[in-house]
């Protein structure tokens, strides 16, 4: 049964792992899949292209010399050309950016997603000039309603063309990980309590906050803890001096970037997000789908994904006290740590799972291109299909 509907250029200007490039992966394979043509356009070499080419996309390398690249706009052009593009699909602000003239140019239309704070500018003329141009050619997805909000305080882009969108990931990669590889990799005793941080190294992660409860905790000989993720500098420098300065530097793990995602989840006893701003979280329905409690702070994307201690324990952001609490209340309490991971488990089931992000994406671009929702699509072709058998 064919429901192809057309062609999608999938849109990205960032080369290494993250979360935003991990969405961006999982919607230009998920709608392959569905069905929908098209290709995947990015600037170069790295985590992105290799992973790219793993999972079969076909790609377009468009390398860009930087700030509003005209080349680069012609470029995107003749891949929308050369591919008869239906629907531009971008990811972050730059891309959205880009998208949008090309949109201009050809009247392909666009749809954009914003994943974090650091796509919501406030700035001059020159940002909001970008923004408007947004505003007359794509439909904007945020990742969660509190980014969305954000998005409207600046009064940029028409509140009709803002649609919420969460993120997803598919519970069954997380089926088989123990994390036992993991632990013995690292030396981590079977008694021992792991405290783990996952993503990469960037100011809103706050990972200082979670060195110092960390330290707060430390008091304990069974904790151990290990902030997983690209250690970019100079910010893993600074954090290793904290440490050493805490007092911890043997009982902190810098793992770096790892793409055993699951395994790594399933070795954390607890996985705690210290971020002072999030857009989202991936991570914390990643840990929801492995089965690990989530301790995360109020910085914007968790509060829209956990209920506090219901599916997860939420605390203040930049408190270092109240998060090695709620880090403790959770490995000492069995009970309720049973009780939030059941919970997560149906909470990111029902509502952060890789099959409704995909079917959001889906009907947005439907909209978009004013066709028939994928059921009525489904539904007609099998209609023609017993016709034809009548014949």
């Amino acid at each position: 049964m064919n429901t192809r509907s057309g062609n999608v250029l999938h849109f990205i200007d960032t080369t290494g792992p993250g979360g935003a490039e991990t969405i961006f992966l999982q919607v230009a394979e998920g709608m392959s899949r569905r069905g929908w043509g098209g290709c995947a356009a990015i600037t170069g070499p790295g985590w992105v292209l290799d992973t790219a080419h793993q999972r079969g996309l076909t790609v377009e390398l468009v390398p860009t010399r930087g700030r509003f690249d005209l080349s680069y706009i012609a470029r995107l052009r003749g891949i929308v050309r050369r591919h008869r593009i239906d629907l531009i699909h971008a990811h972050l602000f730059s891309p959205a950016v880009y998208a949008s003239a090309v949109s201009a140019w050809t009247g392909v239309p666009v749809v954009a997603t914003l994943h974090g704070a650091s796509c919501i500018i406030p700035g001059g003329l020159p940002t909001r000039l970008r923004y408007r141009l947004i505003n007359r050619q794509a439909r904007v997805v945020c990742v969660s309603e509190s980014l969305r909000d954000d998005l409207h305080a600046l009064s940029v882009i028409h509140p009709s063309q803002v649609h919420v969108i969460h993120n997803g990931t598919d519970p069954s990669v997380y089926a088989s990980a123990s994390g036992q590889s993991v632990r013995r990799e690292h030396r981590i005793a079977e008694d021992a309590i792991l405290v783990g941080a996952l993503g990469n190294m960037r100011p809103a992660k706050d990972f200082p906050t979670f060195l110092r409860a960390a330290a707060a905790l430390a008091g304990d000989a069974r904790f151990r803890f290990a902030i997983v993720g690209e250690c970019s500098e100079p910010l893993c420098s600074e954090l290793r001096k904290l440490a050493d300065e805490l007092g911890i530097t043997d009982r902190v793990g810098f793992w770096g970037f790892r793409d055993d995602v699951p395994e790594v989840l399933a070795a954390f006893d607890v996985l705690a997000i210290s971020s002072d701003s999030e857009g989202f979280s991936l991570a914390a329905i990643q840990a929801m789908a492995a089965g690990t409690p989530v301790v995360a702070t109020r910085s914007g994307g968790p509060e829209q994904i956990l209920t506090d201690g219901v599916d997860g324990l939420l605390v203040p952001v930049r408190d270092p006290v109240a998060l090695a609490a709620a880090i403790r209340r959770v490995v000492e309490d069995t009970t309720l740590a049973g009780q939030l991971t059941a919970a997560a488990r149906r909470t990111m089931e029902a509502r952060f799972s890789l099959e409704t992000m995909l079917d959001g994406y889906e009907a947005l671009y439907r909209r978009v291109l004013n066709l028939p929702s994928r059921a009525s699509a489904v539904e007609s072709n099998a209609a023609t299909a017993v016709s034809s058998g009548a014949r």
